[in-house]
């Protein structure tokens, strides 16, 4: 499948008013959470459709599976954004586009993150009806499925392409708002701010490395004690694929123990302070 963080790349267009761009940005990588879950189900599971990604990726499903998934991910998103943003540089982030006109009413922003979510779910599987060995457009057009470099189809070189220009035009992207945007000279930032950035960046890849280097090798010992090579064509995928699964579960994991600690923090000085004031 093409690479989750390339997927947003699809959605850019419409990170404007008044589409809600965490639920776009959730929408559009929600169908691939059943590949970073790491949690077993059964098919009496009241949640193994939650978990199965022919399911997530099936239009039928895009409200019964797909809607709940990209709910999930946009409530991980509001969690973890102000605590990322608390540790990192201000040269790093492109100014925020303020909002004009009169402010939405509740009613309204619920319709238009409806509406960024189901719009980022499409585009999500849109894309992957093209790089999916059982994608809609892969099965109605043969010519995909065709073989033409080493053994792989049509479809498989095209989902390593679109991975790679997903990726290319959101760095495009990034620089160009980062550029143009009014961000904060470099000297501002202080030693508690590096700091900051540091630690929060042991904090998520500590753990993401240490996951997808032991599952690595957990399967590169299975292999031998099989007495199977590891082949230079699937084999290269199939370690790419446990090194991003098992390191992005861990990194999920860490960045919402990192966020839920930041919160309730930020909750508990708030409540403080609001109490000393009214003493």
């Amino acid at each position: 499948m093409p690479f989750t963080l390339a997927h947003p790349a699809a959605i850019l267009p419409f990170l404007r008013q008044p589409f809600v761009p965490i639920a776009l940005i959730a929408g559009a990588m929600a169908p691939d959470i059943p590949y970073f879950a790491m949690v077993s189900s059964t098919s009496e599971s009241w949640y193994e459709p939650f978990l199965n990604g022919t399911n997530s990726h099936d239009f039928a499903q895009i409200l019964s599976v797909g809607l709940p998934l990209a709910l999930v991910l946009a409530g991980f998103l509001w969690l973890v954004a102000r605590p990322l943003r608390w540790a990192t540089p201000d040269a790093w982030l492109p100014t925020k586009t303020p909002a004009t006109g009169r402010k939405p009413s509740s009613a309204r922003i619920a319709l238009w993150t409806f509406y960024s979510l189901m719009l980022g779910l499409v585009t999500h599987l849109a894309w992957d009806s093209l790089t999916h060995g059982g994608g809609r457009v892969v099965q109605l057009l043969p010519v995909l499925s065709t073989e033409l470099f080493s053994g792989f189809p049509a479809y498989r070189i095209l989902q390593h392409l679109s991975t790679v220009v997903g990726l290319l035009v959101l760095l495009w992207w990034y620089v160009k708002r980062v550029k143009a945007s009014r961000a904060a000279d470099t000297s501002t930032e202080t030693s508690v701010t590096r700091f900051r950035t540091a630690l929060v960046g042991l904090i998520l890849l500590v753990p993401a490395a240490l996951a997808a280097g032991i599952g690595v090798s957990h399967e590169l010992t299975v292999n031998a004690e099989l007495g199977a090579g590891i082949g230079v064509e699937l084999g290269i995928e199939s370690l790419l694929w446990i090194a991003i699964t098992r390191g992005g579960a861990a990194l999920l994991l860490a960045a919402t123990a990192y966020g839920l600690v930041w919160q309730g923090t930020a909750l508990f000085i708030w409540l403080r302070t609001r109490a000393h004031s009214r003493a």
